[in-house]
């Protein structure tokens, strides 16, 4: 034995043991050992069951619902869906889900969720591969005040696990009870990888935008970011587009915005701290500015607007403040606030914000829509969320706010002060006829999360005429309850307006309600009162709850006039009583006046009533809207048909005035219903004149109302005439009710033709069946309801047989029996008809279409198309399909000259177009084609209109084209004298809108040529390259060559309607003039802008690098302006296009002048300026480089020659000097002062007399004192004398001296040349007298020239020598310096 076994083996003394092995075990465990086996068997079923219910959770379609539905409902959010399918593990999809929670109800259309749970446990990655979120609609609840907190950087921003959304798909997102639409779909993408947030948005779409863009921000602080937003916007069918971006980090946050679409544009810039503890820390700077924004176009309930703002916020640098802005905002489309309009035409003001966080603001002023204004000032506290602030009102009137016009203006204050969560509000404003005062303030109740409007004291007080007050209560939340009183004392509504009635009112009235109920009740009670001259008393008691009229009882009497009610309405048994006796409605007021009796009762519940009324109305008026001279009335009615009915109107003298100014009058109308629901007749008889026409009526019809409400009969007469001239040849059965309306075979003479109806059945589920014939319809006869746009004598004829319904069939043919269309041509009085020899339209119904074609034929071509519409039954037809055709074809151009002007009388040629149409009926879409080919040219193309959702907001393609071979052939489109050649193409493409079209493309010309006979202007071997943008005309460059060049590059702005014009011009040695007296060579560059508000403006800078310029005065007469020549068309006065200039002109000393005895050339520099309505300007000096003067038969050297300019370019200063060639005393003229008074004075460069001056200037030498030498000098004095006298009046044509030679009669020698005064005077256009005196031989003449031909002229001459006549022939050989006549065209 072992000493183990020895151990083990019990002893002889020891006691034997009767336990059992199981017993000896238990008792021989301690109790530690007992307690851990139990907490390890708790612990692995609790991990079993809980194993077990995260299982469940998330591997069963009932642990979804437990954790979607039951789980949320623990934090107060009750969500429920009517589809749920999948798990949490494998995804899951529903539909139809509501979302409640304390501050909103979401609706949600689909919610679905696809997610790799797996990677969860293998790579710690939360990788959802889908979350879908189909269309969600908000319904925001009204939420108790909480305590805000100020935000905080935070710590960090980074998550326990990696995140990976592939895809976020979020549908159509609407809030409120009008579904205002937000967002229309967005599509975005998250990842997370512990460095930093990637948000990519890849398509955001709104009902006005579609943009798309990214944002990523670092996890390491201060958290760097970085994103961008870029996109489309399209507003009213305005495209637009824009960015934003934003950079920096959390701390320090820049961002640019910049929105462009249109005419709106929205620019921002800024850089924020939103973290920051000091305001000019969050705030560096924010710049916001914007043009043409219209609100409405963002959310559809906003009134319209035109706003055009600058705002900005910058630190301030002035001690204890912080930050400081201004505002500068005006509002084009201010309109009355009744009118869904903002009553502010501008607002403008400062504000600043200080250290403590106070904001101030400086004399805000608003102006308003006539002369009011509104003045803001005061300061609110943002640290303690308090505020005081003063609006000052100043010379308003009451259509400075709405539409409605108040003779009265008022001006007072409005006090708002308090906290942000309890604030007050005081107002006194002051008029001519009224004031009001008033107290009110929210009070804050965060204990029951309850705010309530507590009107303190409310007053309106006509000036001397009492008052009127009201207080009251009313809670915000919860039940809503309501408490209000209004009291009256001695308050006179005459002093308030005119129209309103003068007296005394005493009384109150209380209201108490549950508006959470629609629940509420009101007394009122009139106390000692006078009215429009009659005591005025009663009473009123009202109770109502949800739609139930419980309790209506009142009795009010104003002297002889009484109404009284008493009872309920709305449920069955109810009954409400009313009498009212009214003879005198003028005590009322209001513009009312004449007598009103009514009385009877209402019983039963809306939908179902029973009444019994009767009265009358005598010379009723309502101020200018209705005069009823008599009308009596009764009803009794039941919902039970089988009791008496009756119902009658008859009345005389009804005058109802209309919107354009014309009254509708009603003569007479007296309508009876006699017998009983189920079976009466209807009798009615009536006429009236309305839009200057005379109207009558005459119905019978029998018949009654079924158990379904609908009427079954006949009409015996139908009788309309005065408008289409309707009438019922036979009886006609009749059935109508809500749901179906049936007619019977009935002829009817109708629009002075016949109209056979062989049936009509309407019915609200099987649709509309007919059948009939019409002929001889004069269409004239609709001119009361329908106009046609051109005058016509068209008569029509139709036939139709069609079901309209689910399975649509049958036929509508309509065609033209006789009569044509006139229209408006050149002449108004010389009208031209479209020469119809045919016109039809057939239209067919089957299998769920409508197809429809148009034939017509006229004397200037065909028009003929095809129109179908897939409409299935029930639909709305704007939705359905279309597809058409339609072909235009004109053959001969030539049969439109009467509709052409005299220029295009020549036209020739041929049109053919033609129009596909598809998309839809509310939105078609159209593709066309054209093909013009003429004599002055050929256009062709595609315009294209696409599907829209308005048809002027239908986005627009194509292409034209247009050639012509040689603009020649438009010479008589131009003025006699003026030349133009070349060749001219286009190819325009369309694209944008259809009201708002984008142009693009190219026109270009080549040889192109124009010439100016008169003025010598020739545009020469000229080339075009030009290009459409968008809506302008952009000019690369337009250049023609003749010796230099001349270049015009800019654009045209073609959006408006009267274009906008931006060029430059460039010369380069130019040959600008080019006839034989009309010569100039320009250079140098010029601006010409052109827009029809600014008119024409001309800048730049030429330089004349050569001139020449010739002339001759013509003895031809004149007529002056104010001379009227009978018989001739007296012509138009031309508009003046107001002109900016400033044009600088380098006048190089290479230009020549020849005329009027001249021979200069000259140089210098001037500078032209004008302004719009001012005379032309001129500033600078034009001398004369060298040249000669020919006078008294002298040549005389120009020695000094200047013209200066300081004003009026019409009145320049004078400085000339001509000197006697070879006058050894530099004997001549000077001519000092202003042209329009000149200074002509004899000079020599040795003092003489003027006697002596005269003398050296005509004969060369000094005056010998003889007879002869003082004649001559005498004639010449009296020449000058005489000359300056006619320059001033004009009596002759010819004054001067000549040099003359004549032959000896005996020797036939010619004799010495002398000098001659001349005189003479074209007397006609063939006949010239004159007279001659000889200076040297005393010689005297008289002379007549008649001017046979163009060549030949017949000379008499009697003088104290000899007297004869002559023949003269003249050749004429013009030469560069000839008379100013217009030459043969140049060959080009």
């Amino acid at each position: 034995m072992t000493a183990q076994e020895d151990m083990k083996r019990p002893s002889e003394n020891d006691a034997p043991d009767n336990k059992r092995p199981s017993e000896k075990t238990r008792t021989g465990k301690s109790p530690a050992r007992r307690l851990l086996k139990t907490v390890l068997w708790s612990s692995v079923l609790l991990s079993a069951s809980s194993a077990g219910f995260l299982y469940w959770l998330a591997a069963t379609e009932s642990g979804l619902r437990f954790g979607l539905y039951t789980l949320p409902e623990l934090g107060g959010v009750k969500i429920s869906s009517k589809t749920l399918k999948g798990t949490l593990w494998h995804g899951f999809s529903g539909e139809d889900w509501r979302i409640e929670t304390p501050s909103a109800d979401l609706t949600v259309s689909g919610l679905g969720l696809q997610w790799q749970p797996q990677e969860l446990f293998s790579d710690g990655l939360l990788h959802i591969r889908h979350l879908s979120v189909g269309d969600l609609h908000i319904t925001a609840k009204p939420t108790p005040p909480k305590e805000e907190h100020p935000a905080k950087l935070p710590e960090s921003i980074s998550l326990p696990l990696a995140v990976k959304l592939d895809k976020l798909s979020i549908g159509k997102i609407s809030s409120g009870k009008a579904s205002n639409t937000f967002l229309l779909r967005a599509e975005a993408a998250y990842d997370y990888d512990h460095k930093r947030h990637k948000l990519t948005l890849n398509s955001l779409q709104t009902p006005w935008s579609s943009t798309g863009g990214e944002l990523e921000i670092q996890t390491a602080s201060p958290f760097a970011l970085q994103g961008s937003i870029r996109g489309g916007a399209e507003l009213e069918g305005i495209t637009g587009g824009g960015e934003i971006l934003l950079s920096g980090d959390l701390r320090r946050t820049a961002f640019k915005a910049d929105l462009v679409g249109g005419k709106v544009s929205l620019k921002a810039e800024g850089l924020v701290g939103p973290f920051e503890n000091s305001l000019d820390e969050q705030i560096d700077h924010i710049l916001i500015k914007g043009h043409a924004l219209n609100l409405a176009e963002f959310v559809p309930s906003a009134p319209q607007t035109d706003l055009d703002f600058d705002a900005t916020i910058v630190p301030s640098p002035q001690k204890g403040l912080a930050l400081e802005g201004s505002i500068d905002l005006t509002n084009s489309l201010a309109a009355p606030a009744d009118q869904n309009g903002i009553p502010v035409r501008s607002i403008l003001g400062e504000f600043t914000v200080g250290d403590s966080g106070i904001l101030k603001v400086h004399d805000v002023t608003a102006t308003l829509l006539e002369e009011g204004a509104l003045i803001l000032g005061g300061e609110t506290d943002t640290d303690k969320n308090t505020f005081a602030l003063e609006a000052i009102l100043k010379n308003a009137s009451l259509s400075d706010f709405v539409s409605q016009k108040y003779d009265d203006v008022f001006e007072g204050s409005l006090l708002l002060n308090g906290t942000y969560r309890e604030p007050q509000a005081k107002w006194d404003i002051r008029g001519n006829r009224a004031g009001s005062t008033g107290e009110l303030a929210i009070a804050n109740d965060t204990a029951n999360g309850q705010r309530s409007l507590n009107i303190i004291k409310a007053s309106l007080l006509p000036k001397d005429g009492g008052g009127l007050d009201i207080k009251g209560r009313l809670e915000l939340f919860n039940d809503r309850l309501l408490e209000a009183e209004v009291s009256s004392k001695n308050f006179n509504p005459g002093k308030l307006h005119p129209d309103f009635p003068v007296g005394s009112i005493n009384g109150d009235i209380k209201l108490n309600g549950v508006l959470a109920e629609e629940k509420f009740s009101g007394k009122m009670q009139f106390g000692n009162s006078v009215l429009s001259g009659a005591v005025l008393s009663g009473n009123a008691d009202v109770l109502y709850e949800k739609q139930h009229l419980a309790r209506a009882a009142a009795d009010i009497r104003l002297g002889r006039n009484r109404v009284k009610t008493d009872g309920s309405f709305g449920k069955a048994g109810d009954r409400l009583n009313l009498d009212i006796n009214a003879p005198e409605l003028d005590k009322f007021g209001f513009g009312l006046g004449g007598a009103l009796t009514a009385k009877g009762f209402l019983a039963g519940e809306p939908k179902s009533i029973s009444a019994d009324l009767s009265g009358s109305v005598r010379n009723l008026r309502v101020k200018q809207a209705v005069n009823i001279r008599e009308l009596d009335f009764k009803a009794a009615a039941s919902p039970d048909y089988s009791r008496p009915l009756n119902l009658q109107i008859n009345g005389r003298e009804l005058v109802i005035p209309g919107s354009s100014g014309e009254s509708t009058r009603i003569d007479a109308v007296n309508a009876a219903v006699s017998g009983t629901g189920m079976r009466h007749s209807i009798r009615s008889s009536g006429s009236m004149a309305m839009g200057g026409k005379n109207y009558k009526l005459d119905l019978e019809a029998d018949g009654g109302l079924d158990k379904e409400n609908r009427w079954k009969g006949t009409v015996g007469r139908l009788d309309l005439s005065g408008g289409f001239n309707l009438k019922l040849q036979n009886r006609m059965s009749l059935e109508a009710g809500a749901e179906r309306v049936a007619l019977g075979a009935a002829q009817w003479s109708a629009m002075g033709g016949r109209l056979n109806l062989n049936s009509f059945v309407w019915d609200k589920k099987n649709g509309l069946t007919s059948k009939g014939t019409a002929a001889n319809l004069n269409v004239a006869e609709l001119h009361s309801f329908f106009k046609m746009p051109v005058e016509h004598n068209l008569v029509l004829s139709a036939d139709w047989d069609l079901a309209y319904s689910q399975n649509a069939r049958g036929f509508l043919n309509i065609n033209r029996q006789s009569g044509d269309i006139i229209l408006p041509g050149k002449d108004p009085k010389n009208k031209q008809p479209l020469g119809l020899s045919a016109l039809a339209l057939r239209t067919r119904f089957q299998n769920g279409r409508i197809d429809s074609t148009l034939e017509g034929n006229t004397r200037f071509g065909k028009v003929d198309g095809t129109l179908g519409i897939a409409q299935q039954f029930g639909n709305n037809i704007n939705n359905a399909p279309v597809s058409g055709k339609v072909n235009i074809s004109v053959p001969d151009l030539g049969s439109l000259k009467s509709f052409m002007p005299a220029t295009a009388q020549g036209i020739a040629g041929r049109l053919n177009a033609t129009a596909t149409i598809g998309g839809r009926l509310g939105s078609p879409t159209v593709n066309s084609n054209l093909d013009l080919q003429t004599n002055y040219g050929r256009a062709d193309g595609t315009v294209n209109i696409g599907q829209g959702s308005s048809f002027d907001t239908a986005p627009l393609s194509g292409k034209l084209n247009l050639n012509v071979a040689n603009l020649e052939v438009f010479r008589n489109f131009l003025p006699v004298g003026q030349t133009l050649k070349g060749r001219l193409n286009a190819a325009v493409n369309l694209a944008g809108r259809l009201n708002d079209p984008q142009l693009s493309g190219q026109i270009n010309g080549d040889n192109l040529y124009y010439r100016h006979q008169t003025q010598g202007l020739i545009l020469d071997n000229g080339v075009l390259r030009s290009r459409l943008q968008g809506q302008k005309w952009v000019i690369d460059s337009l250049k023609f060559h003749r010796g230099g060049t001349i270049e015009l590059k800019g654009a045209v702005n073609l959006a408006n309607a009267n274009p906008d014009v931006d060029v430059d011009i460039v010369f380069d040695k130019y040959r600008t003039l080019s006839r034989p007296n009309r010569q100039l060579q320009l250079s140098g560059a010029a601006k010409v802008l052109y827009n029809p508000e600014k008119g024409v403006s001309l800048n730049g800078t030429l330089n004349t690098d050569y001139g020449r310029f010739g002339s001759q005065k013509s003895s031809m007469p004149t007529l002056d302006d104010d001379v009227v020549v009978l018989g001739e068309t007296p012509k138009e006065a031309t508009a003046t296009t107001p002109i900016n200039m400033n044009l600088v002109l380098n006048i190089n000393d290479n230009v020549r002048f020849v005329g009027y005895g001249a021979d200069v050339t000259i140089g210098g520099k001037l500078t032209i300026t004008s302004r719009p309505g001012e005379t032309v300007q001129g500033v600078g000096t034009v001398r004369v480089v060298k040249g000669r003067y020919k006078a008294y038969g002298q040549d005389l050297d120009i020695t000094k020659g200047a013209v200066s300019f300081v004003g009026p370019l019409t009145d320049p200063n004078l400085n000339i000097r001509a000197e006697r060639r070879l006058s050894p005393v530099g004997a001549g003229v000077e001519v000092l002062g202003s042209l329009n008074n000149p200074r002509v004075t004899l000079v020599a460069k040795e003092a003489m007399s003027e006697k002596d001056k005269l003398s050296w200037l005509i004969l060369n030498r000094a005056s010998s004192g003889s007879d002869g030498d003082n004649a001559t000098l005498s004639a010449a004095a009296s020449a000058l004398l005489a000359g300056q006298v006619n320059d001033r009046i004009g009596l002759v044509d010819d004054l001067g001296f000549t040099s003359k030679r004549s032959r000896n009669a005996q020797t036939g020698e010619l004799n010495p040349a002398e000098q001659v005064l001349t005189v003479g005077k074209q007397l006609t256009n063939n006949l010239y007298a004159g007279y001659e005196y000889g200076i040297s031989s005393a010689e005297q003449s008289v002379k007549l020239v008649y001017q046979l031909t163009r060549a030949i002229q017949a000379v008499a001459r009697i003088g104290t020598r000899s007297s004869g006549g002559e023949l003269k022939y003249t050749i004429r050989f013009d030469n560069w310096f000839g008379k100013d006549e217009p030459e043969p065209e140049e060959q080009h």
